[in-house]
């Protein structure tokens, strides 16, 4: 691994970009790898639940 492999942008859909999660596909295009990857935008996370 390198600095290189750190700094990398992740892959984002167009929509999470823009801010319109709802949207997402929940697919991303990866420029360096060139090849369609899942978004990582953090609002395909699951919640965590809540202990009461």
């Amino acid at each position: 691994m390198t600095a290189d492999d750190l700094l990398r942008p992740m892959p984002y859909s167009p929509d999470c970009a823009q801010g319109k999660h709802r949207a997402c596909s929940g697919t991303a295009w990866d420029f360096d790898a060139d090849e369609l990857v899942a978004c990582t935008c953090g609002c395909h996370t699951e919640p965590e639940a809540v202990a009461a």
